[in-house]
């Protein structure tokens, strides 16, 4: 994938910089998620204020594309293969892109939307997989380091989280709760298992690896909430 390069840090020119940007991006088949790989010296105000004016141009949100007629259900999630060695109900061996692959690629097109059309039940276990991002993110902002990033991201993998149909789950009106024990189970170890497979291929990402610390073109998503949504309690 190419970058960008911004031509001027005069925040009065980037409206025109970035529309002329978004619009050869558009012609020649671009996505959101190629255009957020430009390259420029902004400070965290103006690489905000940059970000926001994006949804002037109507940017698409993206869907999955990895639902299958024979895939498997947990309540009205799709259970989706991943590539992981982390213990769970899904490891998927042998496939070349999963859900964890998709949602963080599609992460900072997707993160600007408050509303999200459910298509299939694979956008629920998308949705899930991004709002968990946002999660890692507010963690990793504060690490100084890699490993101290790898660290959080385990701790946060394995702490207790709620589940559709529990009490602090954000999502309850668009989720079904488990049927049964199995199934709640199921439910449980899938989502631990993307939580802790999410955090580990965040670190590979976030983490710069000339200067070992959080990159700011992922740590300025931070206060950005998908669906207006968070994972996490008011105010943590």
């Amino acid at each position: 994938m190419d970058c960008v390069k911004f031509k001027t840090l005069d925040c009065k020119l980037y409206f025109e910089e970035i529309k002329a940007v978004w619009r050869l991006r558009v012609a020649a088949g671009g996505t959101a998620g190629q255009y957020f790989l430009f390259q420029g010296r902004v400070g965290q105000t103006e690489l905000e204020l940059l970000l926001d004016s994006l949804l002037l141009f109507n940017m698409p949100a993206y869907h999955s594309n990895l639902m299958l007629p024979e895939t498997r259900l947990v309540g009205n999630m799709a259970l989706l293969p991943i590539k992981t060695q982390f213990k769970g109900p899904a490891r998927g061996d042998g496939i070349d892109s999963d859900i964890i692959d998709e949602a963080i690629y599609y992460f900072k097109a997707n993160v600007f939307f408050k509303n999200y059309e459910i298509k299939n039940e694979a956008d629920r276990t998308l949705i899930y997989v991004t709002l968990y991002i946002s999660e890692c993110l507010k963690k990793l902002q504060k690490c100084s380091s890699r490993s101290q990033g790898e660290k959080e991201m385990y701790t946060l993998g394995i702490t207790n989280f709620p589940i559709p149909g529990e009490p602090g789950f954000p999502l309850n009106a668009m989720y079904v709760k488990p049927s049964n024990k199995q199934e709640e189970e199921t439910m449980r170890g899938y989502l631990q298992q993307i939580r802790q497979e999410t955090g580990l291929r965040l670190c590979d990402r976030v983490f710069d690896p000339q200067t070992d610390r959080p990159s700011k073109w992922w740590v300025c998503f931070v206060k950005k909430q998908f669906m207006n949504k968070s994972l996490s309690a008011p105010g943590q």
